[in-house]
């Protein structure tokens, strides 16, 4: 994994082992402490250690609290990969605009963000309304509408993968999107969402 932090090379499900060992010893943690946890490991930007807090915040899903959406910023900051990035989208963000939709709105806005990963982010997240039974064809599109002319290839591989898991949700509504889109849209998002003109 590309980075410049600290890179101790602890495999995933390693790492997602520890995440449910300490969650087992310490059975009183609250949402709030699993945030201030991933609060403070993103000052060094460890992959190891973003992913070990991601995915102890994550265990709460869907009893995560909408306020929970405030932290994020220092939390998408931190991100220098896809691999932290997409965890987070899917695992706490995904499910926070599942149970507030209201805040697709902020999601949007991270779309257009001048930082790439921060809107990979967006695009993630929105990948994850598609799955898992959410079935929210609709948000992932309004993303995908301020993505369609990305030029950075990571975030274009992303919306991509948005467009395919919003097909399979919804295959009409992404046809009649991409049609909006033909010849405007690059075309490398077109192909990697399987939909080449």
């Amino acid at each position: 994994m590309p980075t410049r932090a600290p890179l101790p090379g602890v495999r995933v499900p390693v790492i997602r082992r520890l995440a449910a060992e300490f969650a087992a010893a310490h059975p009183d943690l609250e949402a709030a402490d699993a945030a201030s946890l991933l609060d403070a490991l993103t000052r060094r930007r460890c992959r190891e250690e973003l992913l070990f807090g991601t995915f102890l915040l994550a265990r709460y899903g869907r009893r995560l609290p909408p306020q929970m959406w405030a932290r994020l910023d220092r939390w998408v900051a931190a991100i220098e990969n896809w691999e932290t990035c997409d965890q987070l989208a899917m695992t706490v963000a995904a499910p926070l605009v599942a149970r507030e939709p209201a805040l697709i709105r902020e999601l949007v806005r991270r779309a257009t963000s001048a930082h790439p990963w921060e809107r990979r982010f967006a695009a993630a997240t929105a990948a994850a309304l598609c799955q898992k039974g959410r079935g929210r064809a609709d948000l992932a599109l309004k993303v995908c509408e301020k993505l369609m002319r990305e030029t950075d290839p990571r975030v274009q591989k992303a919306v991509g993968w948005v467009l395919r898991e919003a097909g399979e949700v919804d295959a009409v509504g992404v046809r009649r999107f991409l049609s909006r889109w033909k010849g405007r849209a690059v075309p490398r998002i077109l192909r990697e969402g399987g939909n080449a003109p």
